[in-house]
């Protein structure tokens, strides 16, 4: 089944976007709907007359494909739709068309729009968890609202920053809570090799931000952590201690960690967000 939409400048969100073979008409006009000299004035006409002639014509395009050995087009995946990319867009391609899955690349640099704040999130992140052992929601928080005297103001707006862009709305407004469920509807998505994951730690969540590339964590590079040497342990191991923990107004010294002590404002643990979808939707 095929599901067949229009609109004015439609904007699609990532989960939408990849399921799309988007089409766009673009008219010079200003008013695109004066426009005349059509070479079929009256197209439902045209095709309602031509019905067979157009059905033969589609039919023959699968026919040849398939008539020679359906030859491989080496056209880019289109993951949940394989049988119809295979089948139906190949034999676009084999017919000499072009391939109507190049639509997507577009699409997608211009659909999604978490894409840029979840970007901007997880370089928030590494700079206020250099030593990548990871921050509660809670400490996220604490120092977007300056109640953390170790990080800088620039650390701190950027978080700020980046936080409120991710959640939609002021700092203020924002629990350490729906911060959690925010982040574990962005958990382990990649974004130019980096994903925001996070470790349980007594019933609590430590959000890092982790490079798939491998790589040391660099100040203002990459962002990347190794999972092999992080220093997270599962809650039925022995939990190891963390140097540098600070105490509510005391300064960080060079070269220690910015993590910080356990309290009792911390959020439930959170779950990716799940969200089902008809994936017979182009």
């Amino acid at each position: 089944m095929t599901w067949l939409a229009s609109g004015n400048n439609v904007i699609l969100e990532a989960d939408t976007a990849r399921r799309v073979c988007h089409i766009r008409l673009q008219s010079p006009l200003e008013n695109p709907e004066d426009r005349d000299g059509f070479k079929h004035p009256d197209i439902r006409k045209h095709v309602r007359a031509n019905r067979a002639r157009l059905l033969c014509a589609a039919l023959t395009i699968l026919r040849s494909y398939i008539a020679a050995g359906r030859p491989d087009q080496k056209l880019k995946p289109w993951g949940s739709f394989e049988d119809w990319s295979d089948l139906v867009r190949s034999a676009v391609v084999y017919a000499g068309l072009p391939d109507p899955g190049e639509t997507r690349d577009d699409l997608r640099d211009t659909s999604d729009s978490e894409a840029g704040a979840l970007q901007q999130m997880m370089e928030a992140v590494r700079n206020v968890d250099e030593d990548g052992l990871g921050l509660r929601t809670s400490d996220l928080l604490r120092i977007c609202k300056g109640k953390d005297s170790s990080y800088g103001p620039n650390e701190v707006q950027m978080l700020a920053d980046a936080v409120e862009m991710l959640c939609g709305r002021s700092i203020d407004k924002i629990t350490a809570g729906s911060l959690g469920n925010k982040l574990g509807h962005f958990r382990n998505r990649v974004i130019d090799g980096v994903q925001l994951d996070c470790k349980k730690r007594k019933g609590t969540n430590y959000w890092f931000a982790e490079s798939l590339r491998g790589g040391p964590v660099v100040p203002g590079g990459p962002i990347s952590a190794d999972l092999n040497t992080r220093k997270f342990t599962n809650e039925e191991h022995e939990e190891p201690s963390i140097k540098g923990c600070l105490e509510p107004g005391q300064k960080r010294s060079p070269g220690s960690t910015r993590s910080t002590p356990d309290d009792p404002d911390r959020e439930s643990p959170s779950t990716p967000g799940d969200t089902t979808w008809i994936d017979d939707v182009f």
